[in-house]
């Protein structure tokens, strides 16, 4: 339910593996992971979807294609439902699906723009750490895998400057949010939708592709 009084709320970040060499690298602070943030009972995550917001809302620890590691406490906060609310509808409007890149703008980036916004608190570094350190290494990364991939289309540049252009041409090796996904319904808010079924099909396949690339 949402509230109207600031009640205090713990800031979570639900962090999940996406390749089972995690086990061994986790240890030196490296690994492929997927995260979300949990707030008020609901855990809100990006991923790649053609069309509409790549922003969606699940159960707590539930992400499909991936094993649950560990909840970390981003911070103890006083908030509003409405405040939650207003954060989200305006991430959903700015991180649109097509922007998803594993690199530059994935789950984690998400992650931790969530909770700079809402607590100016950031995520572990560790948890996003091969994509910082794959952006050093742009020129060995196949081609969609690379940020500097020239596109056709114009570079959608809304609510972030840095954003990446829409991959209309290129499909990314992504992991795909899940669950309600949050449109906008034209009038200053966004509602959540049923579960897409697509998303949760090509979700798991993407994860496998992922687990496939790093094991080679």
């Amino acid at each position: 339910m949402w509230q109207s009084r600031p009640t205090k709320q713990l800031l979570i970040v639900n962090v999940y593996d996406l390749i089972q060499q995690n086990q061994y690298l986790h240890g030196f602070g490296f690994g492929a992971y997927h995260s979300g943030v949990e707030i008020m009972g609901e855990e809100y995550s990006f991923g790649y979807c053609t069309g509409g917001t790549g922003v969606s809302g699940a159960e707590p620890k539930s992400a499909v294609g991936c094993t649950f590691r560990e909840s970390i406490v981003i911070a103890e906060i006083e908030t509003t439902a409405a405040d939650v609310r207003d954060l989200i509808d305006q991430m959903s409007r700015e991180y649109h699906g097509e922007t998803y890149h594993p690199i530059r703008r994935n789950c984690n980036h998400f992650s931790n723009d969530f909770c700079s916004r809402l607590a100016r608190k950031t995520i572990p570094p560790w948890i996003n750490r091969l994509a910082t350190v794959g952006s050093y290494f742009q020129c060995f990364l196949p081609q969609n895998l690379n940020p500097n991939v020239t596109y056709d289309n114009n570079t959608n540049t809304e609510g972030n400057g840095s954003m990446p252009p829409p991959m209309q041409h290129i499909r990314p090796v992504s992991f795909p949010g899940m669950g309600r996904s949050l449109q906008d319904d034209g009038e200053g808010g966004s509602q959540s939708s049923s579960s897409s079924s697509s998303s949760r099909e090509t979700r798991s396949d993407e994860a496998n592709l992922i687990r496939e690339r790093a094991a080679h």
